[in-house]
Protein backbone atom coordinates (compact mmCIF):
# COMPACT_ATOMS: atom_id res chain seq x y z
CA UNK A 1 0.00 0.00 0.00
CA UNK A 2 2.94 2.82 0.78
CA UNK A 3 4.35 1.64 -2.40
CA UNK A 4 0.83 2.64 -4.45
CA UNK A 5 1.04 5.97 -2.29
CA UNK A 6 4.69 6.44 -3.41
CA UNK A 7 3.71 6.15 -6.82
CA UNK A 8 0.37 7.80 -6.79
CA UNK A 9 0.10 9.86 -4.18
CA UNK A 10 -3.01 7.63 -3.13
CA UNK A 11 -4.42 4.41 -2.27
CA UNK A 12 -7.46 2.57 -3.67
CA UNK A 13 -8.88 0.43 -1.76
CA UNK A 14 -10.25 -2.17 -4.16
CA UNK A 15 -7.04 -2.23 -6.30
CA UNK A 16 -4.99 -1.49 -3.51
CA UNK A 17 -5.61 -3.25 -0.20
CA UNK A 18 -8.44 -5.67 -1.42
CA UNK A 19 -5.57 -7.67 -2.93
CA UNK A 20 -3.14 -8.20 -0.69
CA UNK A 21 -5.58 -9.06 2.37
CA UNK A 22 -4.89 -12.75 1.77
CA UNK A 23 -1.10 -12.03 2.42
CA UNK A 24 -1.29 -9.74 5.30
CA UNK A 25 -4.03 -12.89 7.16
CA UNK A 26 -1.09 -14.75 6.24
CA UNK A 27 1.47 -12.33 7.58
CA UNK A 28 -0.63 -12.36 10.89
CA UNK A 29 -0.17 -15.76 11.25
CA UNK A 30 3.01 -16.01 10.57
CA UNK A 31 3.40 -14.01 13.11
CA UNK A 32 1.00 -15.13 15.75
CA UNK A 33 2.94 -18.31 15.41
CA UNK A 34 6.12 -16.38 15.93
CA UNK A 35 4.75 -15.26 19.26
CA UNK A 36 3.40 -18.36 20.96
CA UNK A 37 6.31 -19.56 19.74
CA UNK A 38 8.22 -17.19 21.48
CA UNK A 39 5.62 -17.01 24.87
CA UNK A 40 5.47 -20.71 25.21
CA UNK A 41 8.33 -22.10 24.34
CA UNK A 42 11.16 -20.45 24.75
CA UNK A 43 10.27 -16.99 25.64
CA UNK A 44 9.80 -17.30 30.09
CA UNK A 45 12.07 -14.76 30.63
CA UNK A 46 11.65 -12.53 28.13
CA UNK A 47 7.99 -12.72 29.26
CA UNK A 48 9.54 -11.21 32.51
CA UNK A 49 11.37 -7.99 31.09
CA UNK A 50 10.41 -5.22 33.40
CA UNK A 51 10.20 -2.38 30.37
CA UNK A 52 7.42 0.37 30.94
CA UNK A 53 6.09 2.05 27.88
CA UNK A 54 8.39 5.16 28.20
CA UNK A 55 11.32 2.38 28.49
CA UNK A 56 10.09 0.67 25.16
CA UNK A 57 9.91 4.36 23.02
CA UNK A 58 13.45 4.72 24.24
CA UNK A 59 14.57 1.21 22.99
CA UNK A 60 12.78 1.46 19.82
CA UNK A 61 14.54 5.41 18.91
CA UNK A 62 17.93 4.15 19.58
CA UNK A 63 17.11 0.91 17.62
CA UNK A 64 15.88 2.82 14.57
CA UNK A 65 18.95 4.42 14.42
CA UNK A 66 21.25 2.24 15.40
CA UNK A 67 19.90 -0.57 12.25
CA UNK A 68 19.93 2.56 10.18
CA UNK A 69 23.32 3.34 10.76
CA UNK A 70 24.59 -0.19 10.41
CA UNK A 71 23.02 -0.64 6.95
CA UNK A 72 25.34 2.77 6.01
CA UNK A 73 28.33 1.99 7.50
CA UNK A 74 28.64 -1.80 8.07
CA UNK A 75 31.71 -1.90 10.36
CA UNK A 76 32.20 -3.71 13.52
CA UNK A 77 29.38 -5.96 13.25
CA UNK A 78 28.61 -8.77 15.91
CA UNK A 79 26.88 -11.48 16.72
CA UNK A 80 25.03 -10.17 19.71
CA UNK A 81 25.54 -6.49 20.34
CA UNK A 82 26.40 -4.62 24.29
CA UNK A 83 22.64 -4.99 25.82
CA UNK A 84 21.86 -0.31 26.31
CA UNK A 85 21.06 0.45 30.01
CA UNK A 86 17.93 1.86 29.37
CA UNK A 87 17.55 4.82 31.96
CA UNK A 88 14.26 7.04 31.75
CA UNK A 89 16.67 9.45 33.94
CA UNK A 90 18.79 10.19 31.59
CA UNK A 91 18.31 12.95 28.88
CA UNK A 92 20.29 12.16 25.86
CA UNK A 93 18.38 8.59 25.70
CA UNK A 94 15.34 10.74 24.41
CA UNK A 95 17.06 12.57 21.54
CA UNK A 96 16.75 8.87 19.79
CA UNK A 97 13.38 9.10 19.46
CA UNK A 98 12.87 12.77 19.02
CA UNK A 99 15.33 12.77 16.11
CA UNK A 100 13.12 10.08 14.64
CA UNK A 101 10.24 12.40 14.42
CA UNK A 102 11.95 15.00 13.65
CA UNK A 103 13.02 12.93 10.32
CA UNK A 104 9.47 12.07 9.72
CA UNK A 105 8.41 15.46 10.24
CA UNK A 106 11.38 16.63 7.54
CA UNK A 107 10.24 13.76 5.17
CA UNK A 108 6.59 15.25 5.10
CA UNK A 109 7.58 18.80 4.31
CA UNK A 110 9.43 17.17 1.31
CA UNK A 111 6.68 14.85 -0.02
CA UNK A 112 5.34 17.65 -2.04
CA UNK A 113 9.00 17.25 -4.07
CA UNK A 114 8.68 12.97 -3.46
CA UNK A 115 7.29 11.01 -1.51
CA UNK A 116 9.92 8.48 -2.39
CA UNK A 117 11.57 8.91 0.94
CA UNK A 118 9.19 9.15 3.70
CA UNK A 119 7.61 6.09 1.62
CA UNK A 120 10.87 4.22 2.26
CA UNK A 121 11.60 4.97 5.97
CA UNK A 122 7.90 3.95 6.62
CA UNK A 123 8.35 0.91 4.81
CA UNK A 124 11.64 0.27 6.73
CA UNK A 125 9.91 1.58 10.30
CA UNK A 126 6.42 -0.93 9.88
CA UNK A 127 9.19 -4.18 9.05
CA UNK A 128 10.94 -3.56 11.78
CA UNK A 129 8.08 -2.47 14.69
CA UNK A 130 8.05 -6.27 15.92
CA UNK A 131 11.51 -5.99 16.94
CA UNK A 132 12.01 -2.15 17.89
CA UNK A 133 11.05 -3.23 21.52
CA UNK A 134 7.35 -3.30 21.63
CA UNK A 135 7.26 -7.21 22.11
CA UNK A 136 9.15 -8.75 23.97
CA UNK A 137 11.85 -10.82 22.40
CA UNK A 138 13.78 -13.80 23.70
CA UNK A 139 16.58 -12.02 22.47
CA UNK A 140 16.22 -9.01 24.32
CA UNK A 141 18.23 -10.95 27.30
CA UNK A 142 21.16 -10.49 25.58
CA UNK A 143 20.48 -7.27 23.53
CA UNK A 144 17.87 -5.19 22.53
CA UNK A 145 19.33 -4.68 18.69
CA UNK A 146 20.17 -8.00 16.26
CA UNK A 147 21.45 -7.66 12.33
CA UNK A 148 19.23 -10.04 11.02
CA UNK A 149 16.11 -8.34 11.86
CA UNK A 150 16.59 -5.42 9.13
CA UNK A 151 17.02 -8.41 6.36
CA UNK A 152 13.51 -7.45 5.13
CA UNK A 153 12.84 -3.78 6.39
CA UNK A 154 16.35 -2.35 4.53
CA UNK A 155 14.61 -3.22 1.36
CA UNK A 156 12.47 0.43 2.35
CA UNK A 157 16.03 2.24 2.72
CA UNK A 158 17.55 0.38 -0.10
CA UNK A 159 14.69 0.89 -2.97
CA UNK A 160 14.63 4.52 -2.88
CA UNK A 161 18.46 5.18 -2.56
CA UNK A 162 19.04 2.93 -5.38
CA UNK A 163 16.26 5.20 -7.17
CA UNK A 164 17.88 8.18 -6.61
CA UNK A 165 21.30 6.81 -8.32
CA UNK A 166 19.86 6.10 -11.22
CA UNK A 167 17.75 9.47 -11.37
CA UNK A 168 20.88 11.29 -10.53
CA UNK A 169 22.72 9.34 -13.11
CA UNK A 170 19.84 10.44 -16.02
CA UNK A 171 20.47 14.12 -15.24
CA UNK A 172 24.09 13.71 -15.04
CA UNK A 173 24.66 12.89 -18.69
CA UNK A 174 28.33 13.61 -19.34
CA UNK A 175 28.86 10.92 -16.05
CA UNK A 176 25.82 8.50 -16.83
CA UNK A 177 28.44 6.13 -18.67
CA UNK A 178 30.44 5.57 -16.32
CA UNK A 179 27.87 6.20 -13.23
CA UNK A 180 25.79 3.77 -13.33
CA UNK A 181 28.40 0.49 -13.51
CA UNK A 182 30.92 2.11 -11.39
CA UNK A 183 28.86 2.54 -8.38
CA UNK A 184 27.57 -0.92 -8.80
CA UNK A 185 30.60 -2.39 -9.27
CA UNK A 186 32.38 -0.31 -6.13
CA UNK A 187 29.43 -0.82 -4.02
CA UNK A 188 29.36 -4.84 -5.01
CA UNK A 189 33.50 -5.03 -4.22
CA UNK A 190 33.25 -3.22 -1.19
CA UNK A 191 30.29 -5.58 0.28
CA UNK A 192 31.77 -8.64 -1.15
CA UNK A 193 35.05 -7.77 1.03
CA UNK A 194 32.86 -6.86 4.05
CA UNK A 195 30.25 -10.38 3.71
CA UNK A 196 34.08 -12.08 2.63
CA UNK A 197 35.66 -10.68 5.78
CA UNK A 198 32.22 -11.11 8.44
CA UNK A 199 31.96 -14.92 6.93
CA UNK A 200 34.31 -15.84 8.63
CA UNK A 201 33.10 -15.31 12.11
CA UNK A 202 30.63 -18.40 11.51
CA UNK A 203 33.63 -20.61 10.35
CA UNK A 204 32.15 -22.97 13.87
CA UNK A 205 30.58 -21.99 17.06
CA UNK A 206 33.60 -22.07 18.75
CA UNK A 207 35.15 -19.17 16.56
CA UNK A 208 31.57 -17.45 16.64
CA UNK A 209 31.47 -17.18 20.50
CA UNK A 210 35.52 -16.34 20.64
CA UNK A 211 34.44 -13.25 17.90
CA UNK A 212 31.66 -12.03 19.84
CA UNK A 213 33.58 -11.92 23.19
CA UNK A 214 36.12 -10.59 21.46
CA UNK A 215 34.12 -7.53 20.04
CA UNK A 216 31.70 -7.58 23.01
CA UNK A 217 33.82 -8.77 26.23
CA UNK A 218 30.61 -8.43 28.39
CA UNK A 219 28.62 -11.22 25.94
CA UNK A 220 27.83 -13.55 28.80
CA UNK A 221 25.69 -15.51 26.64
CA UNK A 222 28.56 -16.44 24.63
CA UNK A 223 30.97 -16.65 28.15
CA UNK A 224 28.97 -19.54 29.36
CA UNK A 225 28.02 -21.04 25.98
CA UNK A 226 31.71 -21.52 25.06
CA UNK A 227 32.63 -22.51 28.51
CA UNK A 228 30.42 -25.36 28.33
CA UNK A 229 31.48 -26.11 24.82
CA UNK A 230 35.08 -26.15 26.40
CA UNK A 231 33.94 -27.97 29.25
CA UNK A 232 32.93 -30.80 27.34
CA UNK A 233 36.29 -30.89 25.31
CA UNK A 234 37.63 -31.53 28.83
CA UNK A 235 39.68 -27.98 28.20
CA UNK A 236 38.55 -27.11 31.95
CA UNK A 237 40.98 -24.67 32.79
CA UNK A 238 39.79 -22.26 29.87
CA UNK A 239 36.25 -23.57 30.77
CA UNK A 240 36.35 -22.26 34.13
CA UNK A 241 37.78 -18.90 32.89
CA UNK A 242 34.90 -18.10 30.99
CA UNK A 243 32.53 -18.93 33.73
CA UNK A 244 34.45 -16.69 36.35
CA UNK A 245 34.34 -13.80 33.44
CA UNK A 246 30.52 -14.33 32.94
CA UNK A 247 30.10 -14.52 37.21
CA UNK A 248 31.04 -11.36 37.43
CA UNK A 249 28.58 -9.83 34.87
CA UNK A 250 25.36 -12.42 35.27
CA UNK A 251 26.22 -14.32 38.15
CA UNK A 252 22.66 -16.70 38.69
CA UNK A 253 23.48 -17.87 35.22
CA UNK A 254 26.99 -18.63 35.14
CA UNK A 255 26.04 -21.04 38.00
CA UNK A 256 23.55 -22.17 36.26
CA UNK A 257 25.32 -22.83 33.23
CA UNK A 258 28.32 -24.61 35.24
CA UNK A 259 25.57 -26.59 37.10
CA UNK A 260 24.38 -28.20 33.13
CA UNK A 261 28.36 -28.61 32.59
CA UNK A 262 28.99 -30.59 35.41
CA UNK A 263 25.42 -32.71 34.98
CA UNK A 264 26.94 -33.58 31.64
CA UNK A 265 29.82 -34.71 33.33
CA UNK A 266 28.06 -37.25 35.81
CA UNK A 267 29.12 -34.35 38.46
CA UNK A 268 25.71 -34.30 40.05
CA UNK A 269 26.42 -33.34 43.44
CA UNK A 270 28.80 -30.56 42.58
CA UNK A 271 26.53 -29.27 40.02
CA UNK A 272 22.90 -29.57 42.59
CA UNK A 273 26.05 -27.00 44.62
CA UNK A 274 26.31 -24.68 41.45
CA UNK A 275 22.41 -25.08 40.97
CA UNK A 276 21.78 -24.09 44.41
CA UNK A 277 24.32 -20.74 44.12
CA UNK A 278 22.36 -19.60 41.52
CA UNK A 279 18.97 -19.69 43.38
CA UNK A 280 20.41 -18.08 46.15
CA UNK A 281 21.08 -14.92 43.17
CA UNK A 282 17.72 -15.49 41.70
CA UNK A 283 15.18 -17.13 43.14
CA UNK A 284 12.64 -16.82 40.55
CA UNK A 285 14.05 -19.04 37.68
CA UNK A 286 12.00 -21.42 36.92
CA UNK A 287 14.72 -23.47 34.39
CA UNK A 288 17.23 -24.04 37.71
CA UNK A 289 14.97 -24.98 39.40
CA UNK A 290 13.86 -27.87 37.05
CA UNK A 291 17.73 -28.88 36.62
CA UNK A 292 18.13 -28.66 39.98
CA UNK A 293 15.61 -30.86 40.42
CA UNK A 294 16.82 -33.52 37.42
CA UNK A 295 19.94 -33.51 39.38
CA UNK A 296 18.72 -34.54 42.86
CA UNK A 297 16.30 -37.01 41.11
CA UNK A 298 19.92 -38.33 39.53
CA UNK A 299 20.93 -38.55 43.16
CA UNK A 300 17.94 -40.62 44.42
CA UNK A 301 16.82 -37.32 46.35
CA UNK A 302 13.30 -38.03 44.89
CA UNK A 303 11.44 -35.78 47.68
CA UNK A 304 13.97 -33.32 47.07
CA UNK A 305 13.37 -33.45 43.39
CA UNK A 306 9.90 -33.00 43.76
CA UNK A 307 9.97 -29.92 45.70
CA UNK A 308 12.08 -28.26 43.28
CA UNK A 309 9.83 -29.26 40.21
CA UNK A 310 7.03 -27.79 42.31
CA UNK A 311 8.68 -24.36 42.54
CA UNK A 312 9.90 -24.02 38.78
CA UNK A 313 5.75 -24.82 38.25
CA UNK A 314 5.00 -22.58 40.36
CA UNK A 315 6.81 -19.38 38.78
CA UNK A 316 5.98 -21.04 35.33
CA UNK A 317 3.03 -22.82 35.29
CA UNK A 318 3.26 -23.60 31.16
CA UNK A 319 6.67 -25.06 31.66
CA UNK A 320 6.03 -28.37 29.75
CA UNK A 321 9.55 -30.11 30.53
CA UNK A 322 8.72 -29.88 34.57
CA UNK A 323 5.61 -31.30 33.96
CA UNK A 324 6.95 -34.14 32.36
CA UNK A 325 10.17 -34.37 34.96
CA UNK A 326 7.64 -33.97 37.77
CA UNK A 327 5.40 -36.66 36.46
CA UNK A 328 8.71 -38.88 36.57
CA UNK A 329 9.99 -38.16 40.27
CA UNK A 330 6.13 -38.81 41.14
CA UNK A 331 6.18 -42.26 39.13
CA UNK A 332 8.91 -43.36 41.06
CA UNK A 333 7.40 -43.28 44.69
CA UNK A 334 4.58 -44.61 43.43
CA UNK A 335 1.96 -41.89 43.04
CA UNK A 336 1.45 -42.89 39.38
CA UNK A 337 -2.14 -40.78 38.89
CA UNK A 338 -0.97 -37.69 39.89
CA UNK A 339 2.01 -38.37 37.65
CA UNK A 340 -0.45 -39.06 34.81
CA UNK A 341 -1.84 -35.47 35.59
CA UNK A 342 1.19 -33.89 34.85
CA UNK A 343 1.66 -35.53 31.74
CA UNK A 344 -1.26 -34.73 30.16
CA UNK A 345 -0.38 -30.84 30.90
CA UNK A 346 2.84 -31.53 29.48
CA UNK A 347 1.38 -32.66 26.37
CA UNK A 348 -1.36 -30.21 26.47
CA UNK A 349 1.45 -27.48 26.19
CA UNK A 350 3.45 -29.21 23.83
CA UNK A 351 1.59 -31.96 21.97
CA UNK A 352 4.51 -33.43 19.89
CA UNK A 353 6.95 -34.28 23.18
CA UNK A 354 7.57 -38.00 22.22
CA UNK A 355 9.01 -38.17 25.78
CA UNK A 356 5.94 -37.34 27.31
CA UNK A 357 3.40 -39.69 25.18
CA UNK A 358 6.03 -42.46 26.04
CA UNK A 359 6.12 -41.90 30.05
CA UNK A 360 1.97 -41.16 30.32
CA UNK A 361 1.94 -44.84 28.49
CA UNK A 362 4.36 -45.99 31.89
CA UNK A 363 2.12 -44.66 33.94
CA UNK A 364 -1.29 -45.55 32.46
CA UNK A 365 0.08 -49.66 31.99
CA UNK A 366 1.29 -49.20 35.64
CA UNK A 367 -2.22 -47.85 36.59
CA UNK A 368 -3.83 -51.08 34.21
CA UNK A 369 -4.98 -49.33 31.29
CA UNK A 370 -3.34 -50.55 28.94
CA UNK A 371 -5.47 -49.77 26.18
CA UNK A 372 -4.72 -46.05 26.53
CA UNK A 373 -0.83 -46.47 27.23
CA UNK A 374 -0.62 -48.71 23.61
CA UNK A 375 -2.37 -45.31 22.06
CA UNK A 376 -0.21 -43.15 23.73
CA UNK A 377 2.81 -45.08 22.64
CA UNK A 378 1.36 -45.53 18.36
CA UNK A 379 0.78 -41.75 19.04
CA UNK A 380 5.03 -41.41 19.96
CA UNK A 381 5.78 -43.50 17.32
CA UNK A 382 3.77 -41.11 14.31
CA UNK A 383 5.78 -38.10 15.91
CA UNK A 384 8.98 -40.23 15.79
CA UNK A 385 8.86 -43.44 13.73
CA UNK A 386 12.65 -44.18 15.15
CA UNK A 387 12.00 -43.59 18.64
CA UNK A 388 13.39 -47.27 19.40
CA UNK A 389 12.47 -47.24 23.36
CA UNK A 390 8.70 -46.49 22.58
CA UNK A 391 8.67 -48.95 20.27
CA UNK A 392 10.12 -51.96 22.55
CA UNK A 393 7.30 -50.20 25.30
CA UNK A 394 4.68 -50.74 22.66
CA UNK A 395 6.02 -54.29 21.90
CA UNK A 396 5.62 -55.55 25.07
CA UNK A 397 2.33 -54.03 26.55
CA UNK A 398 1.27 -55.50 23.04
CA UNK A 399 1.98 -58.78 23.87
CA UNK A 400 0.64 -58.02 27.90
CA UNK A 401 -2.97 -57.26 26.47
CA UNK A 402 -2.91 -60.22 24.56
CA UNK A 403 -1.95 -62.53 27.61
CA UNK A 404 -4.08 -61.34 30.35
CA UNK A 405 -6.56 -58.99 28.79
CA UNK A 406 -9.36 -59.85 31.21
CA UNK A 407 -7.20 -58.97 34.13
CA UNK A 408 -6.41 -55.67 32.47
CA UNK A 409 -9.99 -55.24 32.09
CA UNK A 410 -11.05 -55.79 35.48
CA UNK A 411 -8.97 -53.31 37.01
CA UNK A 412 -9.68 -50.72 34.54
Amino acid sequence: MRTEWWKRGTIFWRRNVVSIIPFLFLSLAAGLVTYWFEYSSIGYRARTLDLSLLDRCLIAGRAFWFQLGNLFWPSNLMFVYPRWEINAAVWWQYLFPLALLVLLGVLCGLRRWSRAPLAGVLIYILLLLPSLGFLNIYFFIYSFVADHWQYLACMGIITPCASGIVLLAGRLKHWQAWLEPGTILLSGGVLFLLTWQQSRMYTDIETLYRATIARNPACWMAQVNLGNILYQANRIPEAMDLFNQAMRIKPAVAHYSLGNALVQKQRTLEAIDEYKRALAIDPDEAETHNNLGNALLLRGRTPEAIHEYEQALRLNPAYAKAHNNLGNALVQIGRASEAIDHYKKALRIHPNSVDAHNNLAAALAQMGQLSEAIQQLKTALRINPNYIEARNNLTKLQELQKSTPAKIDGKR
